[in-house]
């Protein structure tokens, strides 16, 4: 059973509970109401006997609902808060450095911070790269492809300080079937990323996977501009 399902379970559990708790309580206005519009009878006409065992049960059940809600579910959705809010913070960065790598990697010889933000949104990512019919991204690429660079390195560094921050995220939050999927089949492309070494076939194939990622370009869909990592993160 997911996480929702059950919550949504609690919730009918507490809102049938705080029902009976009215209509059992020792003051019968409610009672009396529920009554008035219908009411079964009592076995044996005794309907006295069964409102205390009744009234027992339901503040009972409310009890156990508030308390799993308090000792439980709040301490994990804070947790969850907090772990996702550095894990923004680290993927911003993250996004930061690997634009940072390629534009000097680019041959560009110096860059203004803000232009370096500016480019982890994905379309200003594209549109960058994109220019000159792609120099700049054949550039990098060269770059990359060169062992006696340290782009590489620096690049593998970070995506896999980034996938340690998922693995810890997906190890310590309870996540659903589809965010599990999500966040895994992610974690398999970091650590293939990760894996990268200094040859043609292997710098090939992580530009592809940095493009994607940093433009949000979909090579199936065609489609750009959809920070697809950020959108998981931010739907913890």
């Amino acid at each position: 059973m997911t996480q929702r399902r059950i919550d949504v379970f609690l919730w009918a559990i507490a809102i049938a509970s705080a029902l009976l708790i009215a209509v059992a309580n020792d003051d019968p206005w409610a009672r009396d109401w529920v009554c008035s519009l219908w009411c079964p009878p009592a076995p044996g006409g005794h309907a006295a006997f069964f409102i205390k065992p009744v009234y027992d049960i339901a503040v009972a059940a409310f009890t156990g609902v508030i308390f799993y809600w308090l000792l439980v579910r709040l301490p994990a959705y804070v947790q969850r808060k907090r772990i996702q809010r550095g894990l923004l913070k680290h993927y911003d960065a993250f996004r930061r450095e690997l634009v940072t790598q390629l534009v000097f990697a680019s041959g560009e010889p110096s860059a203004d911070y803000g232009v370096l933000q500016s480019l982890t949104d994905p379309l200003a990512c594209k549109d960058y790269f994109d220019r000159d019919s792609g120099r700049r991204w054949y550039a990098a690429t060269n770059a990359i492809d060169d062992s006696e660079t340290t782009y590489l390195g620096a690049i593998r560094v970070a995506v896999l300080e980034l996938k340690g921050e998922i693995e810890f995220m997906v190890d310590h939050v309870d996540l659903d079937d589809d965010t599990y999927e999500f966040f895994k089949r992610g974690l398999l492309i970091l650590g293939g990323i990760g894996r990268t070494r200094p040859e043609y076939d292997d710098v090939k194939s992580l530009m592809a996977s940095l493009y994607e990622l940093l433009t949000g370009w979909s090579f199936a869909g065609g489609k750009a501009g959809h920070d697809y990592i950020r959108e998981g993160i931010e739907r913890l």
